[in-house]
């Protein structure tokens, strides 16, 4: 691959040639190397399938320091959403609906480990959307999501997720990303049916996985659909904790329950049925399902 870059004296002025699509000269970081007298600089340079990132020195030129090569594409997932009968929230409760997602992304962050790059960004009051590091977990914070809103009795939101690589990522707001999968996720939450809440897309190259994918995800929202608040507070701490007993979940409740009530709760919300979801969505392998010779 033909790299170059080139930065003018005492500018943030460059050059670039290559077949990548865009290179970012970030401001410098504060974890970058320590080498006396000049200052480490972050690059990003995006291609169709591979984002590189790399710390150089801002001199003649940009001198890389480190480069990693990966040797496949990276996959995200897109969750682009918006509220359902927003127009019935006042003000207040639509701030609340938007706390209730931010919120709910950092808590899935914090108890799983996955990170959340690009995190929930708003536009037009009522729609949302954010990026995932693992497509893997996409639909886990999907639910996550649909169940605290429910537990706030904020109403409730579509989501349609799309699994794929990307090109540009903004990371201060990610509404203004762009690549392969926000461009599935926005254009599946597009044609989403009044019928769902619920949707995901994948390359359709990819052949039968893109025709499975939906109906999982239909099926998942019209067990979700009807979720009472009680429900709807048990199935998120079960999808923050899945290898809590029902007694722990009951602890974790904002007000604590019996086993008792937990199972019931769970089972009158068709938790057994979506964790069968989850787990095929969760043990999937992606990119050995949607990165192919053509991609790579």
């Amino acid at each position: 691959m033909d790299v170059w870059l080139r930065a003018g004296r005492g500018t943030h002025a460059f050059s670039f040639r290559g077949s990548f699509d865009e290179v970012s000269v970030l401001p410098p970081r504060p974890d970058g190397p320590p080498l006396p007298g000049m200052r480490p600089w972050h690059v990003v340079v995006v291609g169709v399938h591979l984002t590189y990132e790399f710390d150089c020195l801002m001199l003649d030129r940009l001198i890389p320091l480190s480069m990693p090569m990966p040797t496949t594409p990276t996959l995200h997932a897109v969750l682009t959403g918006d509220l359902i009968e927003s127009r019935a929230l006042d003000d207040q409760e639509l701030a609340a609906a938007q706390r209730v997602i931010r919120q709910g992304a950092k808590d899935y962050a914090k108890a799983t480990g996955h990170k959340v790059p690009g995190a929930p960004d708003f536009f037009r009051g009522d729609a949302w959307q954010l990026l995932l590091d693992s497509p893997a977990t996409a639909l886990r914070l999907a639910l996550l999501l649909r169940a605290r809103l429910r537990a706030a009795t904020l109403g409730d939101t579509r989501i349609a997720i799309g699994i794929g690589s990307t090109r540009r990522v903004n990371r201060r707001k990610t509404s203004l990303s762009s690549g392969q999968a926000f461009e599935l996720s926005g254009h599946a939450l597009d044609r989403m049916s009044g019928y769902f809440d619920l949707t995901a897309a994948v390359p359709h190259d990819v052949g039968w996985a893109a025709e499975w994918l939906p109906v999982v995800m239909h099926l998942c929202s019209e067990l979700a659909r009807d979720w009472t608040t009680r429900q709807a507070e048990t199935v998120a701490v079960a999808l923050l904790h899945p290898d809590a007993t029902h007694e722990q979940i009951g602890t974790l409740l904002p007000k604590p329950v019996k086993k008792q009530t937990v199972t019931s709760a769970l089972r009158s919300a068709h938790y057994r049925a979506l964790l069968e979801a989850l787990r095929l969505f969760e043990d999937c392998d992606w990119p050995a399902l949607l990165i192919t010779d053509d991609t790579r």
